[in-house]
């Protein structure tokens, strides 16, 4: 038990497991591979259920509201996804919230769910054909989400690109003959995708950008 314990903070994961009434913990916390960004994944198993616990990034700032905010949104975004008939995995929640903070360190907890990664050489076209079922799925399911931030969109000016086309050439790049080649359409391209921000604003396609070869 000295292991874990070094690990992860045994005083958080035993408050986490009394918040959601699991029961005690029947055996030694199993670390998971598969979390990026600093955060750790922990399968605990408890009396009445078996849940992964997930441990933020240590350097996470949990006073600021928008970091919260964007971790509750994700979860509620993931819930509304699931009653529409999308096989998503939610964290638990109580009192109406998900994200947990012992000591300024967030946490979530998920029901643990086995699965299996396939390799390369076992993925078929039928798996593709799934992904491209779920995928289409989500960008077609119509959903309602409050206080959603408006979109960011990424925009260079004309005489942006013309320096950038510029640098290139200075920089001898390999690519700037191509660059030269089809500078007046690539020019066209970025003022119609302008013209296009104010329509894109109104149709926002949620999708995910981590879907496994399940």
């Amino acid at each position: 038990a000295g292991n874990w314990e070094e690990m992860i903070n045994s005083r958080h994961i035993q408050a986490l497991i009394n918040e959601f009434e699991l029961g005690e913990i029947i055996d030694t916390p199993i670390p998971l591979l598969g979390s990026r960004g600093g955060s750790r994944l922990w399968r605990i198993n408890t009396r009445y259920q078996s849940v992964v616990v997930k441990q933020l990034a240590t350097d996470l700032d949990m006073h600021q509201p928008q970091v919260i905010a964007k971790y509750e949104r994700s979860e509620l975004i993931a819930s509304t996804f699931f009653q529409r008939g999308i096989p998503a995995i939610t964290a638990l929640t109580k009192h109406n919230k998900h994200l947990f903070l012992y000591d300024n360190i967030g946490y979530l907890v998920y029901p643990y769910i086995e699965g299996y990664t396939l390799q390369r050489d076992e993925i078929s076209a039928q798996h593709a054909l799934s992904i491209a079922k779920l995928t289409a799925q989500l960008h077609t399911t119509s959903i309602t989400l409050p206080n959603l931030p408006p979109q960011r969109f990424d925009m260079h000016s004309s005489q942006h690109l013309l320096s950038l086309f510029s640098q290139a050439r200075d920089d001898h790049s390999a690519f700037s003959p191509l660059l030269t080649e089809h500078q007046s359409w690539l020019m066209e391209l970025n003022q119609c995708y302008q013209s296009a921000i104010p329509t894109l604003q109104n149709n926002v396609t949620l999708t995910h950008g981590d879907i496994d070869q399940l």
